[in-house]
């Protein structure tokens, strides 16, 4: 019966208040659904990002005068550095039908000589790729004899990261204020229920009845108008994820944790909106 009453009362209070609960579910929901927007474009760039990274290669050229047993030699040196992951030589041969599979052309035949030179194509473990790591490492192989040059893309990289973070960072913003908001409006139909129920919980206060009772049917109010905000700003997102899939054959990834964040979100913003209400209007005198 206890546990009954409260939810009986929430669902009343919504009934009571219809104009004003669909304004609310429909204004928390669109305002959910930003929210989830921004976390699913700054999760899944960022995902993009660490797999790019993830594949990103450190390439060695050597000096002409390096023979191929150097060669395979300076190999085994390189992978016994902390950090390689594995390390693929490209000799000069190599490196010529690779550049006529490409462009289609025999630079030997071209220039009389073959000027490309001899590498390795070098991948590091997924925890190596941080910059302080990764020029560790090219210290320590361009120290090695032999070894003309060391090329990576890593100032690119970092150039994407940091707009990256600016706009992840843009969207925890943008987040907290779109949740401030909804606290408000959820308050605002609080206490609008609160309003035209006032003569009932003066009684009830008058005969003893404890602020936590009091306060349990407004609470369940504010869960559920969270609840329905957060399931329908779900399906938005959802008929987001459909149209980019169908329209734009990307797979977006974690979307599923992200509903269930936002899901969980409302329901806590409705919560805190309620709360907020029914504790300014029981300090009142009366």
């Amino acid at each position: 019966m206890k546990l009954w009453y409260p939810i009986r009362e929430g669902f009343s209070n919504l009934k009571r208040s219809r104009s004003s609960v669909w304004v609310s579910v429909l204004t928390i929901s669109l305002s959910l659904w930003l929210v989830g927007l921004f976390l699913m474009g700054a999760w899944n760039g960022w995902q993009f990002l660490q797999n790019l990274r993830d594949k990103l290669e450190l390439e060695v050229f050597l000096v002409d005068t390096v023979q191929t047993q150097e060669a395979y030699d300076l190999r085994k040196i390189i992978l016994n550095i902390p950090g390689v992951d594995s390390v693929q030589f490209i000799s000069k041969y190599a490196a010529m039908k690779k550049f006529e599979k490409e462009f289609g052309e025999n630079i030997e035949a071209i220039l009389g000589e073959n000027p490309l030179p001899a590498s390795f194509k070098i991948r590091l473990k997924k925890s190596y790729h941080s910059k302080k790591n990764v020029q560790k490492i090219i210290g320590q192989i361009k120290k090695l004899p032999g070894i003309e040059d060391v090329s990576y893309r890593y100032d690119l990289l970092k150039i994407i990261e940091k707009y990256l973070k600016l706009f992840f960072g843009g969207g925890v913003f943008l987040g907290i204020m779109i949740g401030f908001l909804s606290i408000l409006l959820i308050a605002n139909t609080v206490r609008m229920a609160i309003i035209s129920r006032r003569e009932e919980i003066q009684i009830m206060r008058l005969i003893g009845a404890t602020p936590a009772f009091i306060r349990r049917p407004f609470l369940v109010q504010g869960f559920l108008l969270g609840l329905f905000g957060g399931v329908l700003s779900v399906l938005f997102l959802g008929l987001v994820v459909w149209i980019v899939r169908q329209w734009l054959a990307i797979t977006l990834v974690n979307e599923k944790e992200i509903w269930a964040f936002i899901l969980v979100w409302g329901i806590v913003l409705g919560m805190i909106g309620s709360w907020r209400a029914i504790r300014l209007y029981l300090k009142e005198k009366i």
